[in-house]
């Protein structure tokens, strides 16, 4: 009988190789058993600082880490991408990561176009940035940002700047984009001299004329002649060139809380830049220069995606841009400085701005039809709930609705009952939420006329003064009370609830971070009747329910919170 001498050696191979395994094995037993007794301690006590940090984390409501809300990418595919009126498109400053980082995610969302920064040209080529962009079939929207073009006394010093603009538009060419970005001079040694500011412009244009470029002009807050809108309207009326045109801006919009629709935009409007921002930015003062270094330090650390900040007037813009007859690009210009610290998938951040943009566009699809929440439910968990008897308010004479609830540290595990939830599924379908429904086991389901609307209305002791709930499976309760660990997790959270719940905000908190008041505790809900409920606890936790003037007996006239979302 033949022996194929192959075989052999592979059986010798097999044999070698269980021995050097069990070598490989024995050799790491005698080496663990070698180790020191000090060694053995350092092992156990490194193992019980982590699973004492777990435990821990979990007391004090951030949860575990394996209950983290999950937010899928978006999908994007021929049959789910939604259809806008306008193409859409977001400036790479809206982003961390590398600049192929940030184009793959944006073409991932579903963006149609990119505005680029000049500092993204420091990374690559501009034959190779073209070339990259073009394979994800992203479109070069603009280049921006220029700074302190006009205003010059010394024509020298504007006949250098005409020198640069040049060669940025030879640059453009190879990019093959059509419009640059200019911003309103912020040097204090500029002239104000507005014939020379208009004149100056004015060669600019003509320069720009001579290589197909328009230029968008942009009002900065902290402008030292040219800040609001009506200010940029004139200034692009005096200058009178095809070519040039406006930046609409919401941030600069609304720090002068400007209206766009007293003006006739007709073909003037070169890009649209919607951001979302603080309630109160209008209050920031603007005199002195330690105002404007401030206003500064605020609008490229804390603007926000649409739908996530206090903005009131977004929808208003983007209705107003039919009427103008627009048809160029809705961009995303938003600054911010936790998007920059975040260590996660910069997919994510992506997402949630496409997402905003869809809020804008689906608020007249939909109709802006009016539903409400009324329910929420609690399913199967692995893990206990942890309900909060305290106040999540520092200052709960200011607080509307009820401060405590259900504490959670993500949005996993529940049933959402609506009046009407074929609608609410549609609408988070459009806004790209289906699959984060399906990843955190989230239910949407029709009210059948038994479900409770706040949570108070689960039995009040009135003779100890504190809510009482038990934790059962499928028990309708509100509040919950949203624990976060990081603002990019509360922002993100922020838009789930203003722009895909549809959830009218109730309050905010503010605390004092980078010397800026931002908000801390924000709560969802629905306002009733025109009541303002304060909610006042003492050290026992007894509370205290107030009206407009006189206590309030019947809990139904009250505003009522379903979802507060907190920062730890």
């Amino acid at each position: 009988m033949h022996i194929d001498s192959n075989l052999d050696i592979s059986i010798e191979s097999d044999v070698n190789m269980v021995n050097n395994l069990y070598d490989t094995v024995y050799n790491g037993l005698i080496w663990l058993i070698s180790l020191n007794m000090y060694v053995w301690l350092g092992i156990i006590f490194i193992i019980a600082v982590v699973m004492g940090f777990a435990f821990i984390r979990e007391e004090l409501g951030y949860g575990h880490p394996l209950f983290n809300t999950v937010i899928p990418q978006i999908d994007n595919t021929k049959q789910s991408k939604f259809k806008f009126r306008y193409r859409t498109s977001i400036a790479t400053i809206c982003l961390p990561g590398t600049i192929k980082q940030k184009l793959l995610a944006i073409h991932n969302s579903g963006f149609d176009g990119v505005e680029l920064m000049f500092n993204d040209l420091n990374e690559i080529d501009p034959h190779e940035l073209k070339q990259y962009a073009d394979s994800l079939n992203l479109k070069i929207v603009l280049l921006q940002p220029i700074r302190n073009l006009e205003g010059w006394d010394d024509e020298v010093i504007f006949e250098q700047k005409l020198h640069e603009l040049e060669q940025v538009f030879q640059t453009m060419q190879i990019l093959n984009t059509n419009v640059l970005l200019i911003c309103s001079n912020v040097d204090t040694q500029s002239s104000g001299d507005f014939p020379l500011i208009i004149r100056q412009l004015k060669q600019a244009s003509k320069l720009a004329q001579k290589y197909g470029i328009k230029l968008a002009f942009e009002n900065l807050s902290w402008g030292i002649y040219i800040k609001t809108f009506d200010e940029l309207i004139n200034t692009v009326c005096k200058v009178d060139e095809d070519n040039f045109g406006i930046c609409i801006d919401s941030f600069h919009i609304n720090m002068y809380q400007s209206k766009i629709n007293q003006h006739n935009l007709t073909n003037k409007i070169f890009i649209v830049q919607f951001c979302d921002g603080g309630s109160n930015i209008s209050q920031l003062p603007t005199t002195s220069d330690k105002d404007r270094y401030e206003l500064v330090e605020y609008a490229r650390r804390f603007r926000y995606f649409p739908g996530q900040g206090g903005f009131t007037d977004l929808l208003e813009q983007y209705r107003h841009l039919q009427t103008s007859n627009y048809t160029g690009y809705i961009s995303l210009e938003v600054f911010n400085h936790d998007f920059h610290q975040f260590k996660g998938d910069i997919q994510y951040i992506s997402d949630d701005g496409f997402r905003s943009l869809i809020w804008l566009e689906i608020e007249d699809l939909l109709q802006n039809k009016p539903f409400k929440i009324k329910g929420i439910e609690v399913n199967n968990r692995s893990w206990k709930p942890k309900l909060s008897t305290r106040p999540i308010f520092n200052h709960e004479e200011e607080a509307e609705g009820i401060c405590s609830g259900l504490q959670l540290n993500c949005l996993k595990d529940i049933t959402i009952i609506a009046e009407d939830a074929d609608y609410l599924n549609l609408r988070l379908k459009y806004l790209k939420y289906d699959n984060f429904l399906i990843a955190n086991n989230i239910i949407i389901k029709n009210d059948a006329g038994g479900a409770n609307e706040i949570f108070s209305h689960h039995q009040i002791r009135q003779e100890q003064g504190e809510p009482e709930l038990q934790v059962t499976k499928n028990q309708s309760i509100m509040p919950i009370v949203l624990k976060v660990l990081n603002r990019t997790e509360y922002n993100r959270l922020m838009l789930f609830c203003s722009v895909g719940l549809k959830l009218q905000k109730l309050h905010e908190e503010f605390r004092q971070d980078y010397s800026f008041n931002l908000p801390v505790n924000t709560s969802f809900g629905y306002k009733r009747h025109g009541l303002k409920s304060i909610t006042k606890f003492d050290k026992g936790g007894n509370y205290e329910l107030i009206g407009n003037n006189d206590t309030i007996n019947n809990l139904d006239d009250i505003n009522y919170t379903i979802i507060t979302i907190s920062i730890t």
